[in-house]
C-alpha cells in the first residue's frame, strides 16, 4: 500500500462513530493484584502495552470474557471476587455489560497467534493421516488474487507464485478450524504449515484469522509481534488497519513491541506497570516515551535545538508538545 493510502486508513481506523459495534468504556474494580482502572477508547485499534507479567493478558482477557460470558469470569482463586462494567455499542443500542448481565455478544474472538500456531503445528506433525484430512478439503485461493498476495509479500519480504489453504474444521476440536497453508515461490520452491518458520506462519494465521471474522466483529490480539521481525512488524499492522477499517473490526491488542506501537497514536497507547508494592496500575501516556521507558527502553536521540530567546523556548515548547516529545 502506499504511505499516502496507509496514512488515510489509519485516520479512517480512529473515527469511531463509523463502527456500529465498539467498546465504550471499561471499568474493573476490587480485581487482586490491579488498582481499578478505567478506560475509554477512542479508536478502533488500541494497544495494552506493558513489560511481561504485569497483566496484559489477563486484562485482555477479562475484557473479553465479560463480553463473551458475563457470568463466567476470571478464577475467584487468583483474582478475588471483582466487580466490572463495560459499555458497547452494538448495532447503534447502547448495552452495559456487569458480572449479573444475561445477554452476551457472539461476535467477539480472541486471538494468540503464537499459541494458536504451535497447537496447529503440532496436531499436524503427530497426525498420521493428515494427507487424507487435508485433500478432502478445496483449495481457498482468496490469499492469491492481485490485490491481496502483493500485499502479503510486502509484509513478509518474499515473493510468491501461489498461496492458498484449505481449511480443516473438527479434527483438533469440535467446532475448531485451522487452516493448512500450501505455498510456492516465485523461484518454484514449495512448502507447508511444517516447513515455514513460525513467524510467515503467524503472519499468515493472523490474516487468516482477522479475514473471518465476522463484520462489526470485536478482537482481542494477544502479542501479534511474536516469532515476526521489526518491519514485517509495521507492516502486518498496516494490514489489521486496513482490515478493521474495511470490515468495522474493533481490535484491541497487547503488545511489548515499540514497533507494533509505532504504528498506534499515543492517545491510544495504554500502559499497565507495576508499582513497588508489585500491584498493577494503568497509565495514559502524553508522550511515547513515557511507554518506551515502561517497556525497558531508551529513544533514540535525533538531535539537540538550541534557541537564543524566549519566544523561540516557547515555541520549541509547543513544537514538541504537538509532536509527544518532552520539552
Amino acid at each position: 500500500m502506499r504511505a499516502a493510502r496507509i496514512n488515510d486508513i489509519w485516520r479512517y481506523v480512529n473515527d469511531v462513530e463509523q463502527y456500529r459495534t465498539r467498546i465504550k468504556k471499561v471499568e474493573i474494580k476490587k480485581l487482586s493484584g490491579f488498582e481499578d482502572i478505567t478506560i475509554e477508547p477512542q479508536s478502533a485499534i488500541t494497544a495494552i502495552c506493558g513489560k511481561n507479567g504485569v497483566g496484559k493478558t489477563t486484562f485482555l482477557k477479562l475484557i473479553y470474557q465479560a463480553i463473551k460470558s458475563p457470568k463466567k469470569q476470571l478464577s475467584p482463586l487468583r483474582f478475588g471476587v471483582y466487580d466490572f462494567q463495560i459499555e458497547i455499542l452494538d448495532n447503534r443500542s447502547n448495552i452495559i455489560f456487569d458480572r449479573n448481565s444475561e445477554h452476551h455478544l457472539e461476535n467477539v474472538y480472541y486471538l494468540e497467534p503464537s499459541q494458536e500456531c504451535a497447537r496447529i503445528l503440532d496436531y499436524i506433525k503427530r497426525t498420521k493421516n493428515i494427507n487424507e484430512l487435508i485433500e478432502g478439503e478445496g483449495e481457498n485461493i482468496s490469499f492469491n488474487d492481485d490485490k491481496t498476495k502483493p500485499q502479503i509479500e510486502s509484509i513478509i519480504g518474499k515473493k510468491y507464485k501461489r498461496i492458498v489453504f484449505r481449511e480443516i474444521t473438527g479434527a483438533i476440536e469440535n467446532d475448531y478450524t485451522f487452516p493448512y497453508f500450501e505455498i510456492e515461490l516465485a523461484s518454484g520452491a514449495k512448502y507447508s504449515n511444517i516447513d515455514m518458520g513460525m513467524g510467515e506462519f503467524a503472519v499468515f494465521y493472523i490474516l487468516w484469522f482477522i479475514k473471518n471474522c465476522e463484520r462489526n466483529s470485536i478482537i482481542f490480539i494477544e502479542e501479534p509481534e511474536n516469532f515476526i521481525s521489526a518491519n514485517t512488524q509495521i507492516y502486518l499492522m498496516d494490514k489489521i488497519a486496513e482490515q478493521s477499517n474495511s470490515n468495522k473490526l474493533w481490535i484491541m491488542l497487547s503488545t511489548h513491541s515499540e514497533h507494533i506501537l509505532s504504528k498506534i497514536s499515543v492517545e491510544n497507547t495504554k500502559v499497565l506497570q507495576k508499582r513497588l508494592t508489585d500491584i498493577t496500575h494503568l497509565i495514559e501516556p502524553k508522550h511515547r516515551e513515557k511507554y518506551l521507558s515502561a517497556l525497558g527502553l531508551v529513544p533514540q536521540l535525533d538531535g539537540v535545538i538550541f534557541v537564543e530567546d524566549n519566544f523561540s523556548a516557547n515555541l520549541r515548547t509547543i513544537y514538541y508538545r504537538n509532536l509527544h516529545l518532552h520539552s
